[in-house]
């Protein structure tokens, strides 16, 4: 059993007898192969201030959109309106999955120099524990662009899932290209790379809550 986890098995084993509001599907793999398929509740998804857009040209990295309206942004709007008025349960279309790359590994230290420069994170020992959200193959088979959408979240030991970036092009750790069925950074990055509209324009009627 990995360490993150059997972090994770902790968090569920600690909060078993509160009742949360929500849960997601924990997914374990092997390679491409499922080891283990359990639900793993939690309280409340938070934001973290990460509803917007970033372009970091020396990491490869964008998730701008091209245009308001476009499949992108009706995506992440019906996604983050429903997070937001708390009337959404994520194992209908996401699920938790464990990051199969090591610590020290070039895609997950590029990934954590991305998650520090968006979140002005100084040490790169002070990024959390990292996993992914993924939509689940439902939804990757009726629209493709839910191919490329991750959300990187941290799972805090209160079940509170705290939001670190938002990936729509596979550009945060692999860059799948669906055309080709390969992984290609330089191609997913140079095709997005000119997009210029800020995800943040989704939230422009949210208010802040407590």
């Amino acid at each position: 059993m990995s360490i993150l986890q059997s972090r994770l098995d902790a968090i569920e084993a600690k909060n078993v007898g509160n009742h949360f509001k929500h849960e997601i599907n924990k997914i374990t793999r092997k390679g491409h192969a499922i080891v283990n398929s359990a639900p793993f509740h939690f309280e409340k998804f938070i934001f973290n201030g990460n509803l917007h857009s970033n372009h970091i040209e020396e990491e490869k990295f964008t998730n701008y959109i091209k245009s308001e309206g476009n499949n992108y942004f009706k995506i992440l709007q019906t996604l983050f309106d429903k997070l937001y008025y708390d009337n959404y349960n994520l194992f209908d279309e996401f699920e938790l999955e464990e990051n199969n790359y090591s610590e020290i590994s070039p895609e997950t230290l590029r990934l954590k120099r991305i998650i520090m420069r968006i979140n002005n994170i100084k040490d790169i020992g002070n990024v959390p524990i990292i996993n992914e959200l993924i939509p689940i193959t439902y939804l990757k088979k009726k629209e493709r662009r839910y191919q490329g959408i991750r959300l990187f979240v941290n799972i805090r030991e209160n079940g509170y899932i705290d939001l670190y970036l938002i990936d729509l092009y596979h550009l945060g750790i692999d860059a799948y290209d669906i055309k080709t069925q390969t992984y290609n950074l330089d191609r997913n990055y140079n095709s997005n790379k000119d997009c210029k509209v800020c995800i943040s324009r989704i939230a422009d009627n949210y208010i802040l809550k407590d």
